[in-house]
């Protein structure tokens, strides 16, 4: 792989590439989260955590 440089500079750019949209990805789902828990106020976060039942 090293050898063929532009092979090896795709692989890399697709690999940043991925990892940041990752990140952005659980940035966005904690944004959600939060906001289910501050503004909205409707207990979605707290009924994730385990050993807590199901309201139907």
């Amino acid at each position: 792989m090293a050898r063929d440089k532009p092979l090896t500079g795709l692989f890399h750019r697709i690999h940043e590439l991925t990892a940041l949209a990752l990140l952005a990805l659980i940035a966005v789902h904690v944004a959600a989260a939060l906001y289910h828990r501050f503004v909205l106020k409707d207990r979605v976060l707290q009924s994730t955590w385990p050993g807590r039942a199901r309201r139907a």
